[in-house]
């Protein structure tokens, strides 16, 4: 599940058994929209008012296994991921280095909020795709993770 839609969105329909991502632009939807035909397992929503793109994935009655925050206000969306990530699964902050929901420098609410849930953060830094600057993608996850039980990977060769 997605907030914001894009390139991301097409990449996880390739991958994933399903995605639904809601978008709060017209532009960035009608775009997706017409990139998704032909990916049945793919659905975006159009959701143009701020407080109601955080909230419309609480009225599908699912959950999602990978919840990605990265469009509308952020620091609501995570909060609804929270209710519609399932027990074990992951949540993925773009550009978590972004001052997300707090008016002073400095602050990091969605990075706060979590870590103050007992969620554990990797930090994923570097160049973005398309920009001439870095940004955080961050991966929070709950203790006990099944990955983090995952076996050595293999070495090439062996």
């Amino acid at each position: 599940m997605e907030f914001g839609s894009g390139q991301s969105t097409l990449w996880w329909a390739s991958k994933a058994s399903s995605v639904a991502a809601v978008e709060e632009s017209p532009h960035w939807f009608g775009y997706v929209q017409e990139s998704l035909a032909g990916m049945p397992n793919a659905e975006v929503h159009l959701e143009t008012d701020l407080e109601s793109h955080a909230n419309l994935p609480l009225t599908w009655g699912r959950r999602f296994g990978v919840v990605v925050v990265d469009g509308g206000d952020r620091l609501a969306c995570t909060v609804a991921a929270l209710k519609v990530v399932e027990p074990d699964g992951l949540i993925i902050v773009d550009n978590s280095e972004g001052y997300w929901g707090g008016d002073l420098e400095g602050t990091y609410p969605i990075l706060e909020l979590l870590d103050s849930l007992g969620w554990m953060r990797i930090d994923f830094y570097g160049y973005a795709p398309g920009v001439l600057s870095t940004s955080v993608t961050s991966l929070f996850f709950r203790d006990g993770h099944r990955f983090l039980h995952l076996p050595p990977p293999r070495r090439g060769g062996k």
